[in-house]
């Protein structure tokens, strides 16, 4: 996703460009990192790994999450490694994950957008009880950066 607040910009990220990656899976933050990133991008990634089917056949062999970790805070300006998918399910369903990483990435305020106005538009989007739920998760990913 590319965002402005000063001009209009077309839908693809040129390469060694992204100023902010956030990935939900922490090989996947690696990847686009090496393509995309350069050594003032911000890297998020959801500690969950998801393993390919190369893994769970026995094939291939998953790097350690450690390894992962190094290399996405060696190649990053800033890195936060945040446990999403597993704060997600202890308050809901799993895809709670996405929004516990937005509330990461709107708590280090690197977008032309503030909590306050994300938070408006879910009001206008969500029915009261979802509403609820989504800003829990946005609430647990700002706590989350915060003490990462």
């Amino acid at each position: 996703v590319r965002v402005s607040s000063q001009k209009q910009l077309g839908p693809l990220i040129p390469r060694g460009k992204a100023d902010i990656i956030v990935g939900l899976e922490p090989v996947e933050a690696l990847r686009i990192l090496t393509t995309y990133g350069n050594p003032r991008t911000v890297v998020l990634a959801n500690t969950r790994p998801i393993y390919p089917v190369g893994v769970t056949s026995g094939d291939e062999k998953y790097p350690r999450a450690a390894e992962i970790q190094g290399v996405l805070k060696e190649l990053s300006r800033e890195f936060y490694s945040l446990p999403a998918t597993e704060k997600a399910m202890e308050m809901g369903p799993p895809i709670l994950g996405n929004m516990i990483m937005i509330g990461a990435l709107l708590e280090l305020r690197l977008l032309p957008l503030s909590a306050a106005e994300f938070g408006e538009t879910l009001a206008k989007n969500f029915s009261a009880r979802r509403l609820e739920t989504n800003l829990r998760a946005l609430d647990e990913g700002k706590r989350l950066v915060r003490s990462a």
